[in-house]
């Protein structure tokens, strides 16, 4: 189970202690919704990225992590306090979450995909292994073999080369 934000972050990242209302008295409602959003942080782009194996990540975490799971824990705790997505502060938390959880009205790939895609490379990232491709395989690059035609009349190989 990962969190990898602290509530005092998520009015670095744009949710103001008076926003919360009567959840700021409530501080198990605001850390389960931390867990909850570096949750689908891990699901949604660390483990297609970088493999199960090689989370939960290592603190210091990277900041666009740690922002990316305020921007989606903001999001649901006002879901549960209530808000109206055309107000002005309500609908900025609207357009933060579709940025980094994807959808919204253009239905636009967000920031999530986009690392699970390798479309964004996060910096600073400290991981509890190796990267595992794709594919499955276990080898954190892919795996190239070849071999050498030796007689070409015969059609005997030589032994194969990895590397």
């Amino acid at each position: 189970m990962s969190q990898y934000a602290a509530a005092s972050d998520l009015a670095t990242f744009g949710l103001p202690v008076q926003a919360l209302g009567k959840l700021a008295s409530q501080p198990a409602v605001i850390t389960g919704q931390l867990i909850a959003a570096s949750t689908k942080v891990d699901e949604e782009a660390l483990i297609p990225r970088y493999g199960a194996a090689a989370l939960p990540l290592i603190a210091p975490y990277p900041s666009s992590v740690v922002e990316a799971t305020c921007v989606i824990a903001a999001y649901r705790i006002l879901s549960v306090r209530g808000f109206s997505a055309e107000d002005g502060a309500d609908a900025n938390f609207l357009e933060r979450y579709y940025y980094i959880a994807g959808g919204g009205p253009n239905r636009e790939i967000g920031w999530l995909q986009k690392v699970a895609k390798q479309m964004i490379t996060l910096t600073g990232i400290n991981l509890q292994a190796a990267p595992v491709n794709a594919g499955g395989s276990g080898f954190s690059q892919p795996r190239i073999l070849s071999s050498s035609v030796v007689g070409l009349g015969s059609g005997v190989t030589a032994p194969q080369r990895g590397w």
